[in-house]
């Protein structure tokens, strides 16, 4: 049976929650209540690190974690932005800078292109996307969509970037990150997120600390095609080892 009101750490981020997509969490319903519950747990898991963490309606989606901050002092009054942004009347840019919320996700890249293994239950890919895509190519677009790649003044950095996709291991600090791959709780709801959604890639594991979002708007990208991603039904996805081509982000 499908179970839709599952939460993890990367759930709280996703303005659709469990759901992941935009059409299922118009279908799906009784998902809010768990995503709120979720997000106000992962919340305090983050505050105890020492940072401060704003919660609220992601747009049109459920209760998530909107910003984090870290604390403010007197050489930085009002505190660092790591993550996400409080306020914003443009949708376009609360989801540039919201990236775990958008469709810059693994889950809406891979429903995107292989759109025929999304039919009926399946349940199972709103928890990982294992069989979509190989290891290789999983790492390949967790690289390119790292954080440290989008507040690069380098053009190219940049382009790279808006090929990839956003997962909490490239885009949010170290010390969340660890925290986040070793949550865990009692709530029957509670599973746990695949480890793909932890790995940092090399660029992050470089930076001295976290990085904030950018104040300027990102180049708006360019549609790109991602078919070549997929993994055909009468293959194996450990034996492909094509190379990754562009995907299209928010």
């Amino acid at each position: 049976m499908e179970q839709t009101n599952f939460w993890s750490p990367s759930t709280v981020f996703n303005r659709f929650g469990s759901c992941r997509y935009d059409d299922e969490y118009r279908r799906i319903t009784g998902w809010r209540m768990a995503l709120t519950c979720a997000t106000e747990k992962i919340a305090k898991c983050i505050e105890q690190l020492g940072y401060v963490v704003a919660c609220g309606y992601g747009g049109n989606g459920g209760w998530i974690i909107l910003s984090i901050h870290k604390h403010s002092s007197k050489a930085l009054p009002g505190g660092k932005l790591v993550y996400g942004i409080m306020n914003s009347r443009s949708y376009i840019s609360s989801q540039e800078k919201r990236s775990l919320s958008g469709t810059r996700t693994i889950y809406e890249a891979a429903k995107a292109f292989c759109p025929e293994k999304f039919t009926g239950d399946c349940s199972n890919l709103r928890r990982s996307i294992d069989g979509i895509f190989t290891e290789k190519k999983i790492k390949d677009l967790i690289e390119k969509g790292s954080n440290s790649n989008q507040i690069s003044k380098d053009p190219e950095l940049i382009e790279t970037y808006l090929q990839g996709v956003s997962t909490i291991g490239n885009t949010l600090p170290a010390d969340i990150v660890e925290a986040l791959r070793e949550f865990s709780s009692t709530d029957g709801l509670f599973v746990k997120d695949p480890d793909y959604e932890f790995y940092i890639p090399p660029s992050m594991q470089e930076l001295p600390e976290a990085c904030p979002c950018p104040e300027e708007p990102h180049k708006k990208p360019s549609p790109i095609d991602y078919l070549g991603l997929c993994v055909a039904p009468s293959q194996d996805p450990k034996d492909d080892e094509s190379s990754a081509t562009d995907s299209d982000s928010d």
